[in-house]
Formats: structure tokens, C-alpha cells, sequence
């Protein structure tokens, strides 16, 4: 489309825009002016003569951005401002102000009762254009804002139902997981009891104290009896030790001992079991001058667990190694074995309380699936660590840490 230029008077071509305009004037000639050269770029464009039509048209079809000028007969221009600003459907209006009103007070005036932008007559078209363009864009970013904050609450609400929903969930988990310990922990103190007194008959009928048992094969059963108690025991103790650290009952000691020596202790009760199973056990001694301050009890019992574990899973003709190092970050004690290994998937599942790793050959040798959860969740109650590192069919190596700060180390002898 082509327009003259009423500043220049130069012939110009103008791009139309969608965009819907109202023009508010009492001036006849300059709502002509306004159709010929802001027309050319917005073809939907309406005026208005004064504030009632302003506003009929408003209510009928809102524009995209409202030119008006102040002085109107019937309602003028800050009339309609305040009606628009009053009502919700148009707060947000752009209105650009046109008047012949140059003053600081008519615009400071214009401004307070909701003016988007102000021009002062005489117009100049074409600073007008660029002030419409300028108007709507920043009106649309505003829309852009709005919106976003909206989604922004929205999301917000939605988080903090959520976040009450879990929040709920997890006092009742909490509670279903603090009553399930107090179960375990109540059965595990009631089997004790008569378990104690099986395993006890068992050790004296084993021993025939009160004179021979007649048949050979009761002696035999007499074993089994016992074996199989004691294996109860330590499990039932298992379930107890995991329970009492589930609910936040379980305590360390706080004392100092040399790792040579809870590694002996361990030994001690794995030593036989490796002799049956004709493993070579080999330990390598721990850095000279190290001491460990912690729960001896505990720590000889994850030592135990771990060995146990090596030599229950590794074949006839293997070994097991017990190797100690020391270095800034503290000190690791790990038990390596030639056994059957553990898939790498598989391993978050050996350290999930009562969980059985999927695989036909630890199947059949039984357990709880307590044994490395409880030795994990020892060293992590010595501020410590349990890693495994394993391959199917090579063997484990499963690795505690202890930190720095559990680590004493001896002046060196003068």
C-alpha cells in the first residue's frame, strides 16, 4: 500500500500488520489523518469521537492498543482511563495518550490514572508507528511474563501438593519401617530365649555328660541340632543388630585397637569353615604404627560377615586375601576371594536388606540376605564406607573405609 508522508511529503510503501487499533479523538480531521496514515500499516483499525463511544466500542471488541486523546466532550480521555483500568477484562489495555497538553502536571496525571505511553500534539505519524510497534511488543512481553508466572504458581501449587502428599507417605512409610523393627526386634529377643536353651541340651547331649547316647546316629542328629541352632542364632542376631540400627537404637563404642587384631578375631571364626572348604587364607599385615577408634565389637563383626561371605562363595582350591592400606582419605581393609562374582546389576541388590541376588549359585546356599546390608550399615555408623567390586566367575573384593578421622597414627619411635 502506498502513503504520503504528511511530515515529508515523500510517497512511502507500507507493510500491513495484524493489529487492531482504536482511535479516540473529537477532531474529525484527525481521525481522517489517523485512518489515512496509520492505516496503511493496520488495516483493522476503528475511532471513536469521544469517551462513551470509546468505550461502547471497547466493550464490544477490545482493540489490541487504545490511541486517546484527554480532552473529550461527554466522558473525556481520564474517564475512560479510569473505566478501563476499574475493570478486569481491560487493567492491562495499552492505551497510548495523544493530547495537545504538554504539561507536567496533564502528563504526570495521564500516568497515574493507567496511561501506557504519552504523545504530544502535533502528531508526528511516523514517531507514532514506531510508538504503537514499541507499545505492543512490550505489551506482548508482558503477556509472555504473565503467563509464565501463572505456569510458575501453577507448578508451584502443584509441587506443594505433591510435596505434602510425599511428606505424608513418608511419615507412614517412617512408621510402617519403625514398627516393623520393633517387631523384629521383640521375635528376635522371644526366639533367643528358647533358642539359647536348644543350643545348650544340644552342646551337653553332644558332649554325653550324662552318659552315651546309644546309636551313633543320634549323635549325629545331636550335631545337626546344634549346627543348625547356632546358625538360627547367628541369624535371629543378624535380624536383631539390623533392626536396632533401622530405628535408630544401635550405638558405638568409642574405643582404640590396632586393625591387625579385629582381623585375627574375624579369622578365627572363618578359619575352620576355609580349612573344610580347602581354601588358603592370606592376610597381609596392616601398615605398622596404625591404630583404628571405633566399635571393635561391630567393625570384628563386618570383618566376619565378609569373610564368611568369601568363603561361603568361593569353590574348593580359591583364596581369600585380607589386605589394609592407609592413605590421607583413611583406611581400607578389603577381602578379596576367587569365588563365583557378582554381575555388576546385581550388586545393589546384595546390599538390599532380605534381598537374594537372582543367580542359581548363590540360591542354593541359603542366608538372609543380611549379611553385607548390616556390615554396610556399620561402617556407615563409623562415618565409613563398603564398595564392591566384582566379576562373575573371577571373584569379589569388598572394600570398607573407614575416615581419616577414626584413623590414630603412633609417633614414630625415637
Amino acid at each position: 500500500m502506498i502513503a504520503v508522508d504528511q511530515v515529508t511529503g515523500n510517497l512511502t510503501i507500507a507493510r500491513q500488520e495484524p493489529l487492531n487499533l482504536l482511535f479516540v479523538d473529537d477532531d474529525a480531521i484527525l481521525r481522517e489523518f489517523a485512518l489515512e496514515n496509520l492505516g496503511v500499516h493496520w488495516s483493522d483499525m476503528s475511532v471513536a469521537a469521544d469517551g462513551v463511544e470509546a468505550l461502547a466500542s471497547i466493550r464490544s471488541s477490545t482493540p489490541d492498543i487504545v490511541l486517546l486523546d484527554l480532552e473529550m466532550p461527554r466522558i473525556d480521555g481520564f474517564g475512560v482511563l479510569r473505566a478501563l483500568r476499574a475493570d478486569h477484562a481491560t487493567r492491562s489495555l495499552p492505551v497510548i495518550v495523544i493530547t495537545g497538553r504538554a504539561d507536567e502536571h496533564s502528563i504526570e496525571r495521564a500516568f497515574s490514572a493507567g496511561a501506557t505511553s504519552f504523545l504530544v500534539k502535533p502528531i508526528n505519524w511516523r514517531l507514532l508507528v514506531h510508538q504503537i510497534r514499541y507499545v505492543n511488543r512490550a505489551a506482548q512481553n508482558e503477556q509472555s511474563l504473565t503467563h509464565h508466572i501463572y505456569e510458575l504458581e501453577h507448578k508451584k501449587c502443584e509441587l506443594e501438593t505433591t510435596s505434602a502428599a510425599l511428606a505424608i507417605a513418608l511419615n507412614e512409610a517412617d512408621a510402617a519401617s519403625r514398627a516393623k523393627s520393633e517387631f523384629l526386634a521383640t521375635m528376635s529377643h522371644e526366639l533367643r530365649t528358647p533358642l539359647n536353651a536348644v543350643i545348650g541340651f544340644s552342646e551337653i547331649l553332644d558332649a554325653q555328660r550324662d552318659g552315651p547316647l546309644g546309636s551313633p546316629k543320634y549323635r549325629g542328629y545331636v550335631r545337626d541340632i546344634l549346627d543348625s541352632g547356632k546358625h538360627l542364632l547367628s541369624l535371629i542376631n543378624d535380624v536383631l543388630e539390623f533392626s536396632r540400627g533401622n530405628s535408630g537404637k544401635l550405638t558405638l563404642a568409642d574405643e582404640e585397637f590396632l586393625p591387625d587384631a579385629v582381623i585375627d578375631d574375624a579369622l578365627r571364626n572363618v578359619t575352620n569353615q576355609a580349612t573344610v572348604a580347602s581354601l588358603s587364607l592370606t592376610v597381609e599385615p596392616a601398615p605398622a604404627g596404625v591404630r583404628l577408634r571405633g566399635d571393635r565389637r561391630r567393625v570384628t563383626q563386618v570383618l566376619i560377615n565378609l569373610l564368611a561371605n568369601a568363603v561361603k562363595f568361593t569353590p574348593a582350591g580359591g583364596r581369600v586375601t585380607v589386605d589394609t592400606s592407609h592413605d590421607i582419605d583413611g583406611l581400607a581393609i578389603s577381602v578379596s576371594d576367587t569365588g563365583i562374582g557378582i554381575a555388576s546389576a546385581d550388586i545393589p541388590k546384595a546390599l538390599d536388606r532380605f534381598s537374594q541376588v537372582e543367580n542359581n549359585l548363590v540360591r542354593k546356599y541359603g542366608g538372609t540376605g543380611l549379611g553385607l546390608p548390616l556390615a554396610k550399615q556399620l561402617m556407615e555408623l563409623h562415618g565409613g564406607s563398603l564398595t564392591i567390586d566384582s566379576t562373575p566367575q573371577v571373584g569379589t573384593t569388598v572394600t570398607v573405609r573407614f575416615p581419616a578421622e577414626r584413623v590414630l597414627i603412633e609417633p614414630a619411635a625415637a
